[in-house]
């Protein structure tokens, strides 16, 4: 079984700003598809060697480095999400299912289009949420 540890503790850092002061600047706002995935990975490795939990803010991108933070906007609503996989096919973001259910209401919809934004911490980017090998 592998530790959730490196997932959680970037996205306890995230959540409380550490490592860069809390300060953030927002990139411009780009549109795109997204869809989501859930149960049936759980577990199963990510691009990053991580299980993949579905209850966690966890966002797959073939555009964005992992560690990237992303913002995403539907109808009114904000969330916060890591890139920690590649992915989707035919889609530019794929989200967990705990996240779309956050932004979206319900997981009723299979694809929607969604603004998000790049999120940068001070000067310094979300490579600080990288986690080192003990």
């Amino acid at each position: 079984m592998h530790d959730l540890q490196p997932v959680k503790m970037r996205l306890a850092q995230f959540r409380l700003g550490l490592g860069a002061g809390g300060a953030y600047q927002i990139s411009p706002a780009h549109t795109a598809q997204c869809s989501w995935y859930g149960e049936e990975r759980r577990g199963k490795l990510m691009t990053n060697g991580e299980p993949f939990n579905p209850d966690l803010p966890i966002i797959a991108s073939r555009d964005y480095d992992i560690d990237t933070v992303l913002e995403l906007y539907y109808e009114g609503r904000r969330v916060r999400g890591v890139v920690l996989d590649r992915g989707p096919a035919g889609h530019n973001l794929d989200i967990s299912e705990g996240l779309f259910k956050h932004l979206v209401g319900s997981t009723n919809a299979a694809v929607i289009e969604v603004e998000y934004k790049r999120v940068k911490f001070g000067d310094v980017a979300e490579s600080h949420f990288r986690s080192s090998s003990p």
